[in-house]
């Protein structure tokens, strides 16, 4: 599977960029923080692992980060990280919150974003934040690709309607109307 992390390091560049900017259309981002979660981690040997921590990224991958309370704190192991890598899935598993199951994706965690005949993922699983930052999208079954105008547009030809929405930059739209129509 392809390296996804410069993906997610341009996510972060555009959270970023979206809270210094002001404009309409990036204003709902502004002072928003991808936030500690709850999470179920299945660890690839099958088991599970309940935790409260944040997703965070460094240079080349994604990791979750959660304090071990019951390690000194002064011990530099009180922090516990988990790599994409080592797991099978992780949930967010927040009371009264929506639910998001993403899969290991080789350096990041990837979750649903939209599903339907064309299902989108996104490396983020914060409520506000992970239909806004689509990264990769598949066409029912068939291979998981980078979120491209080129590849949507293969996606959608067979549909005139989201093909036209399309062409006028509404990718979401384009999106919705294709799949409600298969």
């Amino acid at each position: 599977m392809p390296n996804y992390m410069p993906v997610v390091q341009k996510i972060e560049m555009n959270f970023e960029m979206n809270r210094l900017m002001m404009t309409p259309m990036n204003f709902r981002y502004l002072n928003t923080k991808i936030q500690k979660h709850h999470f179920i981690v299945v660890i690839d040997d099958s088991t599970t692992l309940n935790v409260y921590g944040k997703i965070h990224s460094d240079s080349s991958m994604q990791y979750l980060q959660w304090e071990d309370k019951t390690v000194n704190r002064k011990d530099s192991g009180r922090y516990k990280k988990i790599y994409p890598y080592q797991t099978k899935a992780l949930t967010r598993n927040d009371k009264n919150q929506p639910q998001y199951t993403g899969f290991s994706a080789d350096s990041c965690w990837l979750f649903k974003a939209i599903t339907g005949t064309i299902t989108c993922y996104s490396p983020v699983a914060d409520a506000d934040l992970t239909t806004g930052f689509i990264r990769y999208i598949q066409k029912k079954n068939g291979a998981i690709l980078e979120m491209t105008p080129d590849n949507l547009e293969e996606m959608l030809k067979d549909n005139e309607e989201a093909l036209h929405l399309f062409k006028k930059k509404k990718y979401d739209k384009a999106i919705a109307v294709y799949n409600e129509n298969e």
